[in-house]
């Protein structure tokens, strides 16, 4: 029995590390100034490039529009970063029981902390219209 509060432990543990799924990127400047990042696909020497882009939207580009293509950039860690804000909230509302006159509501603010941690808590109410 003592090995279950251990592995709640562990397990939180392990689900709050930061995974980066992409720190590499391609480049592609256009010669009307415009940059394109993403992942190059297919480079026809001559003809064009297919760079796929967030979304998953491949675009197809003449190389006579492109100026020049930089390939494996790293991406700065501040371009990286979530830009969210760091106060979240949720509010659940719940009508049990059909005909009965029962529910429920809970309200729950949370911060999001730099050093990858979110604390928060919670308030709910719950009524019921009879016991059983």
């Amino acid at each position: 029995m003592k090995k279950i509060p251990a592995l709640i432990v562990f397990c939180a543990v392990l689900l709050s590390v930061k995974l980066n799924a992409q720190s590499r990127e391609d480049v592609v400047y256009l010669n009307n100034g415009s940059i394109l990042k993403g992942k190059i696909i297919e480079n026809i020497t001559g003809v064009s490039t297919s760079i796929e882009i967030v979304g998953r939207n491949i675009l197809v580009i003449p190389d006579s529009a492109i100026k020049m293509i930089l390939m494996d950039q790293k991406i700065p860690a501040n371009i990286r970063e979530n830009k969210a804000s760091p106060v979240e909230m949720a509010v659940n509302v719940n009508f049990n029981g059909g005909s009965k006159n029962s529910g429920s509501f809970t309200f729950i603010p949370s911060y999001r902390f730099p050093v990858r941690l979110s604390i928060g808590a919670g308030v709910g109410i719950e009524w019921f219209d009879h016991q059983q």
